[in-house]
């Protein structure tokens, strides 16, 4: 009877073993992810290949970009079954403030890839090497890393590929990083085609957060629209009314900005306001100052010439043949320079902290700010305005907040959308024309 009691609790006792243990000895091997491969970086980046090549298309065939076919949907989904990607699913970006990127591709068949590999030999010298014991592929003329395993692809482009080959290759089950989690739990920006994510020490530096972008594309322009958070409270908001300086033919420079900071003005252990304090004592701007007499009301405005006298000496020679030293006035050509801010009571001993700091020098009746063009200024009891033209810039009435710059032909225009509790939402735009013309495209 023992005997029976012992072999039933033995076989019981057994068998609770082999359940407990089945899916450890029997159980499939887990793999990590794609997104657990995902390096760190101070951009990360998620794109629908197919979907972005299809919002482009437009653009592309207006402009009539050679090889466009080459970028058209169709071509590259036949060209990934070709060799083994899977770029109907996300692919991953990063890179960094250095310029060095990547970018990582799920594979559907890795036997495929090899084909593509002979491929590219045929334009570019590809040797192979070891990087954190994995073969890797190297594009030595563009400082280029390619490297593939079974389930992924990954090229890399900078001077440290073995800190991301090893990130990718040797990752483990659940290693998603926070940043990348932080990404990727945001479903409004994960179902864009493109989408760009930061938390860089210098955004964070800016007391913001977290900073997310996405582009839309038409025909003609691309709209990229972002988004600044802030762990603190936004100390401004944007004023419903204003006055903008207007863009001229010549202008290469345009800022116009209406804010509300009276919060600002009066939190003064603000991060935002320590931050502005210290980008200030960089040129010795007595920022406390300004801050305390604007009434959030700055406008900005460069470029063109305009025709200005200019007092000079010269040495000559009377009729004694003695040397002597004569004022004269020549023609020359003023850069166009405009800059205008709104005050409180506390505007004039702002003015007077400038003339003290150096920031603003005066000479002949004309006004330098640090290495300004001569300017004239004209005071009233709410602003201070400074100009090189002859007559005061034109003004409209305009509420809209945003900057607009020119480079390389191309102007581009930033405005400030709108500004909550917590976050800052703003639109850039500029058109292809001149960055989609062929010498530009290989430069």
């Amino acid at each position: 009877m023992f005997r029976k009691i012992s072999l039933i609790l033995f076989l019981a006792i057994g068998l609770g073993g082999f359940l407990v243990l089945r899916p450890y000895i029997f159980g499939k091997k887990e793999y990590p992810s794609i997104q657990d491969r995902l390096p760190d970086a101070h951009f990360l980046g998620h794109t629908k290949l197919l979907n972005l090549a299809k919002e482009v298309s437009g653009m592309l065939y207006y402009y009539k970009v050679p090889y466009r076919e080459f970028l058209s949907e169709e071509f590259i989904l036949a060209q990934a079954k070709t060799y083994g990607l899977q770029v109907q699913s996300t692919s991953y970006l990063f890179a960094n403030e250095d310029a060095s990127w990547g970018i990582i591709i799920e594979l559907t068949d890795s036997s495929k890839v090899s084909a593509g590999i002979q491929k590219l030999k045929h334009s570019f010298e590809l040797k192979d090497t070891l990087i954190a014991s994995k073969k890797v592929y190297v594009f030595e003329d563009i400082q280029g890393y390619l490297h593939y395993d079974a389930d992924y692809i990954m090229f890399y482009q900078g001077n440290n590929p073995t800190k991301y080959i090893q990130r990718v290759a040797q990752a483990t089950v659940n290693q998603v990083s926070p940043n990348w989690r932080a990404f990727l739990n945001d479903r409004k920006y994960l179902s864009r085609n493109l989408s760009i994510y930061s938390s860089w020490k210098k955004l964070n530096d800016a007391t913001i957060h977290q900073a997310l972008a996405y582009p839309e594309i038409d025909s003609t322009h691309v709209y990229l629209y972002s988004c600044l958070k802030s762990k603190d409270t936004l100390p401004v908001s944007l004023k419903t009314v204003g006055e903008n300086f207007t863009t001229g033919n010549f202008t290469t420079k345009l800022v116009n900005i209406h804010f509300d900071q009276s919060r600002l003005k009066e939190n003064p252990n603000h991060p935002f306001y320590k931050y502005l304090i210290e980008q200030g004592k960089k040129i010795g701007f007595p920022t406390h100052d300004f801050i305390q007499a604007w009434e959030g009301d700055l406008s900005f405005s460069q470029g063109g010439l305009f025709s200005g006298k200019e007092k000079y000496i010269e040495s000559e020679l009377d009729d004694d043949f003695n040397i002597t030293e004569v004022v004269k006035v020549r023609d020359v050509k003023v850069p166009g320079y405009a800059l205008l801010y709104s005050t409180n009571s506390k505007g004039a001993a702002f003015f007077e902290k400038l003339i003290k700091k150096g920031v603003l020098t005066e000479q002949e009746g004309n006004f330098h700010f640090l290495l300004s063009p001569p300017l004239k200024l004209k005071k009233r009891s709410n602003q201070q305005l400074f100009y090189s033209s002859h007559i005061p810039p034109k003004m409209v009435k305009d509420s809209s907040s945003h900057i607009n710059w020119t480079h390389k032909g191309t102007e581009y225009r930033f405005d400030i959308d709108s500004i909550k509790t917590f976050e800052f939402y703003g639109k850039l735009s500029f058109p292809m024309n001149k960055l989609l013309e062929s010498k530009n495209l290989i430069q």
